[in-house]
């Protein structure tokens, strides 16, 4: 069994993961990539230690949730990103189109 100080570093690691799921929904881009550089870092420490077998099981479910989390940032991140593409691509249409317009105007 993981020792309390144990726990408490792994739970640690799960609130922050859930905790940038959240800010990422709220848009909050840099307060997610300074949380995952965090965390990052604690995995790290946590993981320099052994596991036992008999706690195996619940770190690897853990480690499916973060993975299962991290998927879903990425996801929406992706999503987010096609928005801002097609974003720029219609201010870009509108500026040729304006171009357009004053090309015919001063002939």
């Amino acid at each position: 069994m993981l020792s309390p100080a144990r726990q408490q570093q792994w739970q640690r690691i799960d609130d922050m993961s859930q905790q940038m799921l959240q800010l990422f929904q709220k848009q909050d881009w840099q307060t997610v990539i300074d949380l995952s550089q965090q965390r990052q870092t604690m995995l790290e420490a946590f993981f320099a230690q052994p596991i036992s077998e008999a706690d195996a099981p619940a770190i690897a479910a853990g480690i499916q949730q973060i993975l299962h989390n991290d998927r879903h940032v990425l996801d929406q991140a992706r999503q987010k990103q096609s928005e801002m593409i097609q974003s720029v691509r219609q201010i870009g249409d509108g500026r040729q189109a304006i171009d357009t317009y004053h090309q015919i105007d001063r002939n």
